[in-house]
Parts: structure tokens; sequence; C-alpha cells
């Protein structure tokens, strides 16, 4: 493998970065900042903020209810932690199965274990990051009892589908669109098709307040079993009303900033061109608009040796990027059931390189100088071959 294309190119785009980005790279806009600012010092100024049960935190699980399409919202203290209790809604025993996609989260997989259910790993579609409804019935047991279904790096699984398959086959949908917040599908909203769904709010989140997630459920039962396990006297597991205040004016310009973001993205996506090359990026139906925490790519199975070279050049291009999940296909076989073959979780494992959100909210001038890096970096990963 012929690593000196990337070693110049990193060169190159050192010595560009200087001139384009000389303050590094972007950070949240300007205006949610303030906005944020102005929410809490409201919350400091009437007091509202020493309150076990205050009135922001009540605003914020109103909105999210309504916003992401259920009766009700139940805020708590990350969205790691709004997966288990989501888990502890479905009463779950010893021995029931939790379907889980082989590259996902580790929080989930530790999730399920938690409850003491047993994780079933179940392969990703080919070229993306997202369980399909053929995957999922192959893997189903009569011991299964739920399946966390995520969105992953700007990927969006068919929501439809799965729901209709979950409620014909008697299992419950977990929807984790912890990375997905302001996506849509058939012009319904991601998040909207679980029987319960998760949202996170922690610190590099596109709604974020450091820490903090919630469970949004229609469902009067699973409500209630949520109260019973959260509650000690009080909640056991708040969001904090300060963390509200910081979230409600964030939650207002969400749509706005994922405009930004999509469109940002789709110069992105055509400075690659073909998606079939050296750097490539799941296809989405035509009825999806994705909501970008982090866009995924896949090095192509020839260059993902060399993904720290191409890491390299990014993080000198000043584009925040990094891996994506170790997933779960070394654990095979360890604490879990695994349901035919993980290639696929162990290729995206193995080849991810995912952006971060915060480089789609950039100005003109830097997307253009990252859409030029990333044409730049496909074609330097082809020459090393």
């Amino acid at each position: 493998m012929n690593r000196e294309p990337l070693r110049r190119l990193a060169e190159e785009l050192a010595a560009e970065a200087q001139d384009v980005l000389p303050s590094g790279f972007p950070v949240a806009p300007a205006e949610r900042d303030e906005q944020v600012r102005e929410s809490v010092e409201r919350s400091l100024a009437d007091g509202s903020w020493a309150k076990y049960d205050g009135p922001r935190r009540r605003d914020l699980e109103a909105a999210l209810a309504e916003r992401f399409g259920h009766r009700r919202a139940r805020t708590c203290c990350s969205g790691t932690f709004a997966v288990e209790l989501a888990l502890r809604a479905l009463l779950l025993e010893p021995g029931d199965e939790v379907l889980l996609a082989g590259y996902d989260y580790p929080g989930n997989f530790r999730a399920i274990m938690a409850v003491a259910a047993t994780p079933v790993l179940v392969d990703v579609e080919p070229g993306s990051f997202r369980l399909s409804v053929e995957k999922l019935e192959a893997a189903r047991s009569d011991r299964t009892k739920a399946a966390i279904v995520s969105h992953l790096h700007g990927d969006v699984a068919d929501g439809a589908a799965l729901r209709e398959w979950a409620d014909r086959s008697g299992i419950a949908l977990i929807e984790d669109f912890c990375q997905a917040l302001g996506a849509s599908a058939d012009a319904r909203p991601i998040g909207s098709f679980g029987h319960l769904s998760v949202v996170s709010f922690g610190g590099s989140k596109t709604l974020t307040a450091g820490r903090g997630g919630a469970v949004l459920v229609s469902d009067d039962t699973f409500a209630q079993r949520m109260t019973i396990f959260a509650e000690r006297g009080n909640d056991a597991y708040p969001l904090s009303e300060l963390q509200a205040a910081a979230l409600l004016p964030q939650l207002a310009t969400l749509d706005e900033l994922n405009r930004r973001r999509f469109t940002n993205n789709e110069r992105l996506s055509a400075s690659l061109g073909r998606t079939n090359g050296a750097l490539s990026y799941p296809t989405l139906a035509k009825t999806v608009t994705p909501g970008f925490y982090k866009w995924g790519l896949l090095l192509s199975e020839d260059v993902a040796s060399l993904r720290e070279e191409a890491l390299r050049c990014l993080d000198v291009a000043r584009l925040p990027a990094g891996e994506g999940f170790r997933g779960f296909a070394r654990r095979a076989g360890r604490r879990s059931r695994v349901a035919g073959d993980l290639a696929e979780s162990e290729r995206a494992a193995r080849s991810a390189v995912v952006i971060h959100h915060a480089a789609l909210t950039a100005e003109e001038e830097a997307i253009a100088f990252y859409a030029s890096a990333l044409a730049r970096l496909a074609q330097a990963l082809e020459a090393s071959t």
C-alpha cells in the first residue's frame, strides 16, 4: 500500500487550512448560543432553576412529544439511560431477547444487559448503517420481545416498514433517533415510529445540554412503568430545569439549522460524485430527509487499512471527523446471540469515517474548502492502491 499520496495531501491541506480556517474547527452558531444564554438567564432570574419540577422541563417534555409525534415525553439524565428506561417499560425477564444491530452505539448493548435480557446481534444492510425488516425477521425467535433500531451517521432506517413489522410480530420497537433529530421519512418525523423512541442531549448532539435524554411514548402502560421504575420519592434520574432552559430555544431552531446542514451536506456529497469509489456514503430514499448529527462515509475494502492516514488529512484540513463505533462483531458468542453473518457490521466498524455536524454549519468558504479536501482525499486514496 502506497501511503505517499496521503502524506503529500496532508501537507498541502495543512498549509491551505491556515489561510481558509485560521481559527480552526467551526463551533456552534453564535445566534444559538445567544438564545440559550437568554433562556438560562430567565430561569435564573425567576428562581425556577432551583426547583425539583420546574415549568421549563414540563414545557420541554410537551414540546418534544408534539414535535416527534407522541402523546408524552419523559426527560432523564442521559440518552444511554433513556434506552434502559425504555427497556424497563417492557418488563423483560432473563432469557428474553432484544434485537440490535451488530454496528451500533455500545451503550445500547449495555442497556440490554442491564435489564438482564439477551442481545441478539443482526447485521446491517450492505453499504449502510441501518437495519432492515428482512434482517430482523430472520433473527427473530419465540423469545424476541423487542428490537432497538438506530438511525446512525445521517443514514435513516425505514421506520414505517419497521413499525408495521413490529406490530405484526408482537415486538416492541425502540427507535433510537439520538443522531437523527429533525430527520423525516414519508412526511413523518423520525422518532415517531417507535412504540418508545429515545433521544439524547449529550454534549456533542445537535440539541445539547451537556447531558440528558428523553423517552417518547404514547402507551399509557409503558409510561406508568417508567414512572414506577424512576420515581424514588422523586425522580432519581432527572433532567434539570437549567438543562431544559438550555434545550428549549435549540428545539425552536432545529429545523433552520438542519436545513443549513442538509444544504452543506449536498455540496460535500457532490464533491465525491459517485458513491462506489474509495469513499462512499449510504443512499437514501427520495422521501427521506436526514438529520445530520454526523455524516458517515465508508472506505472501500481496498483502502480501509488507510483510515488513520485519511483521518489525518481531514484533521489537518480542520474538518472535524473521526472513526465510527467499534461495533459488536468481536463480541459474538459472549453474552449475546448472533443471528447470521456480521460481515457488514464488521466492515462498518473497520472503515467508517464520520464527520461531525459542526462542519455542516460552517460558512460558505469553509464548506468549499471541505468539499475540495474530500474530493482530493478520495483521489489520494485511489492513488494509494
